[in-house]
């Protein structure tokens, strides 16, 4: 499979903070209330003219919290008033989250609704498939700092469902796989399953395919080939927006390629002279060829993950095999929503337009992409400790060549959305898979259990 991408004209890699994924993790809410707060009588007086917008979340979020606080600080015309529903429901269940979602279904099926929610992909789901949310594309176009030309194409595309926009993101993240052009060729961006076992099946016997792939939700679970092979290809299994799934021949064959594979088999050595890490000897050295990682955005990291680790060589974007044309996983930072029920629709608009002009990973406007392209190529990245050098000397600088930059630019530009994929699904897919690995199931037995399970469960949750 060689896919071509559109090249768009030029225009963050760090792993994310946790304060910026925090509202997409179900951690426990943290009590956020301005009841501390102290305010002079006259600011008082001055508050309760503004007209006041609504804001839902189903857990704690301080810098949510901060954010809102600036707002209301520097607008006369309105104000943000969070309400937290995590804070309704007892802290010492384990289905806290849960329950905080079910009753904000319940106020909004009462018409007791609020202006915006701000929820993580998987419960915005809920909303967007029930039809509560409004549609976002005519506010972007009734007047205002951001309009639908400033965003970057295919994040729209990608958040669309049924043809209007119900959700926008602040921002996201994109995990990918990079290798040397030299070792796969320029043509293997998002190679398929097919590419990727022709070049496994002619690794020399010295070799691994993979340095080594981190579970995000557990970065000390070392990772294996059945999740590099599995983790896009199950993702492809299933159609959210129609409720449909299908495991066919690229599912099979993955499944049937993995059988007898060794998954935890390594052959990466330490540099003999231990002046760089394992890691950086194994994929400068030819040992390992690919090297998966998350690009966050055009800054250091980016350099360090894309050109240091190679030795500042081309690199590749292979992505995980995929038949669907984009080998990365997007991952999107906190999500917006306007009700539709709401009488202050422009002004929600305005709140959320407001809370798109910073991030702390892939900006979701065009603008402040070029912006941190045009940074990334004035600066270099000394890399300062030893055990990370992709060289022996200690000053050593890797400094992104202005084609890697622009090839990133273009591949983020690229990337494919699955904004309400649901990681539930994910495990009753390997969970079966699985199951025929270690020769419980045959592979005909799986599919047919794959389907019905995972049809009863798009259909519940829809």
């Amino acid at each position: 499979m060689k896919n071509t991408f559109k090249k768009i004209t030029a225009l963050t890699l760090s792993i994310l903070t946790v304060a910026s994924l925090a509202s997409c993790n179900k951690d426990k809410p943290e009590d956020i209330s301005d009841s501390q707060e102290s305010n002079s009588s006259a600011e008082n007086s001055e508050t309760a003219e503004k007209k006041t917008l609504t804001l839902a979340v189903l857990s704690g979020d301080s810098s949510l919290n901060d954010s809102i606080r600036w707002f209301n600080n520097s607008n006369d015309d309105f104000e943000i008033e969070l309400i937290n529903y995590g804070m309704k429901v007892s802290k010492s269940e384990d289905s806290y989250y849960d329950d905080a979602l079910t009753m904000l279904k319940m106020d909004l099926v009462s018409g007791n609704t609020p202006d915006i929610v701000s929820l993580p992909s998987d419960s915005m789901y809920v909303l967007v498939n029930g039809g509560y949310l409004a549609d976002l594309y005519p506010l972007m176009e009734s007047g205002g700092d951001i309009s639908k030309d400033d965003f970057l194409p295919n994040v729209l595309e990608g958040l669309e469902y049924k043809d209007k926009l119900p959700v926008i993101c602040s921002d996201f993240y994109i995990m990918t796989a990079v290798a040397k052009t030299s070792n796969v060729g320029a043509d293997s961006e998002n190679w398929s399953l097919n590419e990727v076992v022709e070049f496994y099946n002619n690794l020399p016997s010295d070799t691994d395919l993979l340095y080594k792939i981190w579970e995000w939700e557990s970065l000390m679970s070392g990772n294996t080939l059945e999740t590099f092979i599995m983790r896009k290809i199950v993702r492809d299994c299933v159609d959210y927006e129609n409720a449909e799934c299908s495991f066919g021949s690229t599912f099979i064959d993955a499944v049937n390629f993995l059988q007898g594979k060794d998954f935890l088999k390594s052959n990466l050595v330490q540099d003999p002279e231990k002046d760089i890490s394992a890691q950086a000897w194994s994929l400068i050295n030819d040992k390992a060829f690919v090297n998966c990682t998350h690009i966050s955005g055009m800054d250091a990291y980016l350099s360090q993950e894309t050109s240091s680790v190679f030795g500042g060589e081309d690199i590749t974007f292979v992505g995980y095999p995929s038949e669907s044309g984009c080998g990365a996983i997007v991952r999107t930072g906190t999500m917006y929503g306007i009700l539709g029920d709401s009488d202050s629709k422009q002004e929600a608009w305005e709140f959320i337009a407001s809370q798109l002009k910073s991030s702390e990973n892939i900006p979701v406007l065009t603008e402040r992409l070029e912006k941190q392209a045009a940074s990334q190529k004035t600066d270099s990245f000394a890399l300062r400790k030893p055990q990370q050098l992709p060289y022996p000397e200690n000053n050593t600088e890797i400094t992104i060549s202005d084609e890697t930059v622009q090839k990133t630019v273009d591949y983020i530009m690229s990337v494919e959305f699955d904004p309400y994929y649901d990681t539930q699904v994910e495990n009753i897919i390997r969970e079966e898979y699985t199951s025929v690995l270690s020769g419980e199931k045959t592979i005909d037995e799986c599919i047919e259990i794959l389907e019905s399970r995972i049809s009863i469960y798009l259909s519940e949750r829809s």
